[in-house]
């Protein structure tokens, strides 16, 4: 079973920063890119099940869906870069700046009157 959770390493990191594009192109309005990315590793997935399963089980399982979660991270990727956003390292890595940025935004939290009343 440590096998099948290494297979799968891989693929999750990919879904992880997935998850951040994904965010951002729906905050953008663009939710068709979206549902296209998804549905281009659904796809691998589902065609990778269908060779691998039959010869390596539940290895293939892992290897398809890792495969399937790649895929929709180089092509998420792929359209974040054309946009321009940010490098592909500032997704990676914590920055001074961000480390400020975040020190900000929660001195303004803080400090910004409560909306809930005593009763």
């Amino acid at each position: 079973m440590y096998d099948v959770f290494l297979l799968l390493i891989p693929g999750l990191l990919a879904l992880s920063l997935l998850a951040l594009m994904a965010a951002y192109f729906a905050a953008i309005n663009q939710i068709k890119r979206n549902i296209q990315i998804s549905i281009a590793g659904l796809l691998v997935i589902i065609v990778a099940n269908l060779f691998l399963i039959p010869s390596a089980g539940i290895y293939g399982a892992a290897i398809a869906s890792s495969a399937g979660y790649l895929v929709c991270f180089m092509m998420a990727y792929h359209y974040f870069a054309k946009e321009g956003a940010i490098r592909f390292t500032d997704l990676l890595f914590f920055r001074k700046k961000d480390l400020q940025f975040i020190m900000d935004l929660s001195g303004r939290i803080q400090s910004s009157p409560s909306t809930h009343e005593e009763a």
